[in-house]
């Protein structure tokens, strides 16, 4: 199945998953119309932030025969903007199916959002939960 045909149904399930939690998520366009570009090379298939630490985690959607590329099918520009968020603390996911994604989705990071909030639950409030972030995922905290 081409890559473009997983969007579909993957931006469904994740705005079903998502809305009812607060979090934001979109499809991320990138490429050229004629003269104009948009777009950030590089930058993943969707974009998510969670509640309430407004993490950031992006998810690249690749065929399960780019996978087994080397660099998992990325190209440089990918393997870039991966290596830029991942180093200040953001998530970074490379998923083949609908399956995977939710996997990532319901276990990876709904876990990590739970840990964050079982961690600051006496700390938060409207005036700080936004200072903390994601600071358990910077590396210097880990």
């Amino acid at each position: 199945m081409p890559e473009k045909d997983l969007y579909k149904p993957m931006m469904e399930y994740l705005r079903t998953y998502c809305k009812p939690r607060g979090w934001k998520v979109w499809r991320n366009n990138t490429g050229r119309r004629g003269y104009v570009k948009f777009g950030k090379d590089g930058s993943p298939d969707f974009e998510m932030l969670t509640k309430p630490f407004a993490c950031y985690y992006g998810i690249e959607v690749k065929t399960p025969e780019q996978l087994k590329k080397p660099n998992q099918g990325l190209s440089e520009k990918q393997i870039e903007w991966r290596d830029d968020v991942t180093d200040i603390g953001a998530g970074h996911f490379i998923v083949a199916s609908l399956e995977m994604l939710k996997l990532v989705v319901e276990m990876e990071i709904q876990a990590q959002v739970d840990d964050l909030q079982e961690l600051y639950r006496d700390t938060m409030s409207e005036s700080n939960v936004l200072a903390i972030g994601c600071l358990y995922r910077w590396p210097e905290f880990q």
